[in-house]
Order: structure tokens, then sequence, then C-alpha cells
């Protein structure tokens, strides 16, 4: 099976056990970056990771 390039909104939010809501705040935010294909939003396992690893970060200092 071809490894997935691409996730939609709604499998972004099971990913992050997150709403769909919550998605499209994290995209509206600049938080999470989004392609737009054929007018369909769509998030990069990269951009997932990248967003993530930045989560991990802010945690990070904010226990300091």
């Amino acid at each position: 099976m071809a490894e997935r390039l691409l996730h939609n909104i709604i499998e972004v939010g099971e990913i992050l056990n997150v709403s769909r809501s919550t998605v499209y705040r994290l995209i509206n935010n600049g938080e999470l970056l989004v392609v737009n294909i054929g007018g369909c939003k769509r998030i990069t396992k990269k951009a997932i990771h990248h967003f993530l690893e930045k989560q991990v970060r802010v945690a990070k200092l904010g226990s300091s």
C-alpha cells in the first residue's frame, strides 16, 4: 500500500484527536499549513509533524 502524502480535514482531526473546527482554526491561525488542490484543503504529513514538533517545543519552554 502506498504511503499517503496528504490528509483531509477530518483525517487530521482524527490524527490530532481534535474536532474538525479545531483543525480549521489551526489553519486559519497559520499554525497548520494547508495545500489547496482543486478547491479541497489537504494537509501534508510533514505539516502535521512540524505542527506537533512546535507544540512540543512550546510545552518544554513552558515547563522550564
